[in-house]
């Protein structure tokens, strides 16, 4: 009963503290709260999944709790220093990786809090599951520009390799293919990095609930990247053949041009689940192996 009430009452305190987090960095966090009430955005789910996860690991989340004064106060204090810095101006960024420094200090603040109130040991059992939140931030534009060079060249070698097997006839200039007299661009906002974000945290989630060997689960993320390209090349070349075919709109005005994502991203968990089951399946057969050797 002692440890009920102890709990509760750490409980009540991180509650307040979450209260001074959100006042304190009002501005960034907004953002994000904002970006939850979009009807196409992914972000809504991420922190039900993060819920979710920190929920099936209470036990041993609860188990032992304790505060943690000298590791909370100086990520407490990193996160204070970082938002000094953005704040202030006192480094030069952008608008949008200022947006990012203010919101990352937001998290990392508000994390020396879970560590303050719940002890490093109950953060270290939540880490998966605080990561997960880290992707509601707005990333820094060198990182999220690489991503989207990656994206942007594998998805245009994937519609290339569609188009050769429909025996459709083109010509290609880089980035840009000539379809029936129709000049079609591969550019930066067609990466679907949104897409391959979302696919990420689903295959952090698909890791945590269905595998436990580490080196699966890093198989698991190092899937999402192909199978983004393959999914987003196929978005491609199926709006492409449609805009030169059957209506030019599909390449601008349609519906499944605009919010077409999602029955593509569908496709793209198809991919990722036979990888998430062999890669399980083989965690039980070797475990059963194991246990048979004992």
């Amino acid at each position: 009963m002692d440890l009920k009430r102890q709990i509760f009452s750490r409980n009540i305190l991180f509650f307040l503290f979450s209260i001074v987090t959100f006042i304190i960095f009002y501005m960034p966090l907004m953002s994000i709260v904002s970006s939850l009430f979009q009807i196409t955005s992914y972000i809504i789910f991420i922190p039900l999944m993060s819920g979710y996860m920190i929920y099936t690991k209470r036990k041993e989340i609860f188990s032992g709790v304790h505060y943690s004064f000298v590791y909370g106060g100086a990520i407490i204090t990193a996160g204070i220093v970082l938002y000094i810095l953005g704040k202030f101006h006192i480094i030069n960024l952008n608008q949008k990786d200022l947006s990012s420094l203010l919101t990352f200090s937001a998290f990392i603040f508000w994390f020396g809090g879970i560590v303050l109130f719940y002890g490093i040991e109950s953060f270290k059992t939540m880490f998966l599951p605080l990561l997960i939140l880290v992707f509601m931030m707005p990333f820094p534009i060198f990182l999220k520009d690489m991503v989207i060079s990656l994206l942007q060249k594998g998805s245009v070698e994937v519609f290339h390799f569609y188009l050769m097997l429909t025996g459709i006839p083109y010509s290609r200039d880089g980035f840009t293919f000539q379809l029936s007299g129709v000049s079609i661009e591969v550019a930066k906002q067609c990466s679907g990095v949104t897409s391959a974000t979302a696919l990420f945290v689903a295959a952090l989630l698909s890791g945590h609930l269905y595998i436990s060997s580490g080196w699966r689960k890093i198989v698991v993320l190092l899937s999402v990247f192909p199978i983004a390209i393959l999914k987003n090349g196929l978005r491609i070349a199926v709006l492409s053949v449609l805009g030169c075919y059957v209506d030019k709109t599909y390449l601008t005005d349609s519906l499944l041009h605009s919010r077409g994502g999602i029955p593509f991203f569908v496709i793209a968990l198809a991919l990722l689940f036979p990888v998430v089951w062999f890669l399980r399946k083989s965690e039980r057969r070797q475990s059963k192996i194991e246990s048979i050797t004992v």
